[in-house]
């Protein structure tokens, strides 16, 4: 396993080089490895100001996108190092997400704000915004499939569609009665699914935000009101594994949403909510994280330091991850779905291979 100082956070594998992986530590410390042998590649990153909350790489695998706690985000090129641009949001941020052609980064703020920063690879501070896009903390901020249009789900209960370019608001929904945790679009951009601090999931219509079907749920075993460091209202997690993962399969024409029931993980087709199966042995488990091939989904038991996996389409359960010493905070595919990547906080990230769950380093 991979050694983190701290703690590891989060971690991603490169795209175009299953070999290389990634972690953020808790102290802001990044380090690139090799999988094969578990080692360290070349020089160290510069450490950052705070924990790293959110690490991708871009889609060519050349740079890495990083967040640090809600202080700054930096753009990294992979083989040089060096910082090739560096975002500061004056009220901070909660959440980050990068547009699908690798150009725009979308921050979502605890003022109500969502921005859109341009270019990323570019020292710039040429920003647009959606404005006072929400009346409380706006939790999670992404992109439609093309990029085209915005998603934002807030604390105020509200979920709203944005046009990118014109920053117009195009749909409001209203039909959540709690905070809202997340929103995501459908892989075809037709269809959004948004949770709620109670676990309850909708799936809508994005074009008119007529709803399509709702996911009751009762228990609060993940979810509860806290306050936060900064003495805003938030939301403590159990369990934070899959939750900035989208629900919707990958599949355009016939997606599956994995949603939080009280039997368990319940698959329901995505265009109409046709309830499919339940995934077994998941009473127990939280936030679900689909592999890019809409073969497999994985989520953290409730013994926290393991991870079961199961086939999306058949609702066996195939394996559980089973490796790390203390509460395993991530889980991740590759782009190719054969690999799957976890970290904990007994300062350790594991690679496993996806077909059979064996671990790929001693």
């Amino acid at each position: 396993p991979y050694q983190g100082l701290k703690g590891i956070k989060i971690q991603a594998i490169n795209p175009n080089n299953l070999n290389e992986v990634v972690t953020g530590d808790f102290d802001g410390a990044l380090f690139l490895w090799d999988r094969l042998t578990g080692k360290k590649l070349a020089t160290d990153f510069e450490k950052g100001v705070d924990e790293i909350s959110y690490l991708t790489f871009s889609k060519d695998g050349s740079c890495l996108l990083v967040a640090e706690g809600e202080k700054r985000i930096r753009v990294l090129d992979r083989v040089s190092r060096n910082e090739l641009a560096v975002i500061r949001p004056a009220n901070g941020f909660l959440q980050v997400a990068l547009s699908p052609d690798n150009e725009r980064i979308l921050t979502a703020s605890a003022n109500g704000r969502s921005q859109i920063w341009a270019p990323v690879h570019i020292k710039s501070d040429v920003t647009d915004t959606l404005g006072h896009a929400h009346n409380d903390i706006v939790i999670q901020a992404s992109f439609s499939s093309d990029g085209s249009r915005i998603v934002t789900a807030s604390y105020d209960k509200t979920v709203k569609v944005w046009d990118t370019e014109s920053q117009n608001l195009l749909v409001v929904f209203r039909k959540h009665t709690h905070e809202l945790m997340k929103a995501d679009f459908s892989p075809d951009s037709q269809r959004i699914v948004s949770v709620d601090s109670r676990g309850v999931s909708r799936v809508w219509d994005s074009w008119t935000g007529d709803e399509i079907f709702h996911q009751p749920f009762s228990s609060d075993r993940f979810l509860k009101s806290a306050e936060s460091k900064n003495g805003l209202r938030g939301i403590l997690l159990e369990n934070v594994a899959g939750l900035s993962s989208n629900p919707f399969s990958p599949s355009a024409k016939e997606p599956k949403v994995v949603v939080n029931s009280d039997q368990g993980l319940l698959v329901r087709q995505g265009v109409d909510g046709r309830d499919s199966f339940l995934l077994k042995e998941s009473q127990n488990v939280a936030w679900p994280v689909i592999d890019p091939s809409g073969t497999l989904v994985a989520a953290i038991t409730d013994a926290l330091d393991a991870i079961n996996v199961w086939d999306l389409n058949t609702g066996e359960l195939n394996y559980t991850l089973k490796g790390h010493k203390s509460v395993a905070f991530w889980a991740e595919f590759s782009r190719d779905g054969k690999r799957i990547v976890t970290g904990s906080s007994d300062k350790t990230a594991i690679v496993w291979d996806a077909s059979d769950g064996a671990m790929l380093l001693p």
